[in-house]
């Protein structure tokens, strides 16, 4: 199994870029995906992350005319955050998501400020994006062709959000998880489970997890961050499953700050992502949506 925790190409036609999440480095990847008629890139990061992305996207030898669609995998502004500037430097490129997603893209105010009681001064508020016509919703099953053999399939994965997608690139058999498999921590290969309030459901997140076991993965792309290659990659999406199983048992009893205990002792010294000042406050949110969605209906 071939860990990669730097930025580069992770297939023929996949390329990793580094969008610099929460203006740190390592934190948050795009992926740029290259046909032989047009490119794409999967994620937009946050608003920060633009010039970034369109410095990767060089990196890659691809040019920003070329870029013909944004696709996103959900609504928070770590994801969408990148859209709005990102289509400012793309002028042919359409978004694709889901049609929460692109509703939260056309009218942020109610996820930035989700994301300001979040993440504080650390947050990053997304920019509405005004053009309609540039916002296409897609659903699950649907594929975007980019030429040449390379076509990426729309896999709707709830549990972080009920509009939460990966993507699947066919020709390599790359998926990008966004966060439907976890916190990636590439160094230790640590994942933890995205069980952030409000919107986390335990049993669709898991059900999620076993759809996508069922595609055919040679590379495994977290959005924070990194990717799993050759080998081992389709088994790991089994361990994203056993970590979030193992959550569960320690949550079932105990209130928020027990439970946030519970989880720094077991995970916290071997995650080695974000900077070390926000992890503990990370798992105590981890541990808040973890806690809402045992004690609350666990449907989608």
């Amino acid at each position: 199994m071939d860990v990669v925790c730097e930025p580069g190409w992770v297939s023929d036609c996949c390329f990793l870029i580094d969008g610099y999440g929460w203006r740190a480095e390592r934190s948050t990847c795009v992926l740029a995906v290259k046909g032989s008629r047009f490119a794409a890139i999967v994620d937009a990061a946050h608003k920060s992350s633009a010039p970034f992305i369109l410095r990767g996207i060089r990196d890659a030898g691809v040019e920003s005319s070329s870029v013909r669609y944004i696709l996103v995998t959900h609504r928070h502004t770590d994801h969408a955050g990148g859209v709005a500037p990102l289509l400012k430097a793309m002028p042919d490129a359409a978004v694709m998501g889901h049609r929460v997603t692109l509703s939260n893209i056309r009218d942020p105010s109610r996820i930035n400020e989700a994301s300001r009681r979040m993440w504080g001064d650390a947050a990053d508020p997304m920019d509405p994006v005004e053009d309609a016509e540039r916002l296409i919703p897609v659903s699950d099953g649907d594929v975007v062709d980019l030429g040449g053999g390379v076509e990426v399939e729309v896999v709707h994965t709830p549990g972080h959000t009920s509009d939460h997608y990966a993507y699947y690139e066919r020709k390599s058999g790359v998926a990008y998880l966004g966060d439907a498999g976890g916190l990636f921590s590439c160094p230790t290969r640590m994942v933890v489970p995205t069980s952030f309030p409000a919107s986390f459901k335990v049993d669709p997140y898991i059900r999620s997890l076993e759809k996508l076991m069922g595609y055919d993965v040679d590379v495994l792309v977290f959005a924070h961050f990194g990717a799993i290659r050759g080998k081992g990659a389709a088994d790991f999406i089994s361990k994203c499953i056993e970590v979030v199983e193992e959550w569960v048992e320690l949550a079932k009893e105990g209130g928020v700050k027990e439970v946030a205990g519970r989880l720094k002792e077991g995970y916290l010294s071997g995650f080695t992502l974000f900077n070390p000042e926000i992890r503990s406050v990370i798992f105590d949110a981890l541990a808040a949506g973890l806690v809402n969605a045992l004690r609350g209906p666990r449907g989608v």
